[in-house]
């Protein structure tokens, strides 16, 4: 993708992801990491992506930082990731997340 515009990078994630190849999801999403540094829709797509692979290490890296940028987005997250809704590692990321906040 030539395009700089971070609706289009995420409707394209979306799409691949919808289809269900993570992999190139994965590598669309460390493109666009490089573009939008710091961008907390980028950060979540990653977190989401490598909690539904099982690397729970990046998943929380991720998620963490994600938070730290913009936690009102975690509705969002698991919009796109339904199938994270019953991931107890991830709700206790968020709840302690929301406790330090706090």
């Amino acid at each position: 993708l030539n395009d700089f515009e971070l609706d289009t990078w995420v409707s394209w994630i979306d799409t691949l992801i919808k289809v269900g190849n993570t992999n190139e999801a994965l590598q669309t999403l460390l493109a666009a990491a490089e573009y939008f540094p710091g961008e907390h829709e980028i950060e979540y797509y990653l977190a989401g992506i490598y909690f539904s692979t099982l690397n729970f290490d990046l998943g929380e890296e991720h998620l963490v930082k994600a938070l730290t940028i913009n936690s009102n987005y975690v509705n969002e997250f698991y919009k796109a990731f339904p199938n994270l809704g019953d991931n107890l590692t991830i709700h206790r990321i968020i709840s302690n997340f929301n406790f330090l906040k706090n």
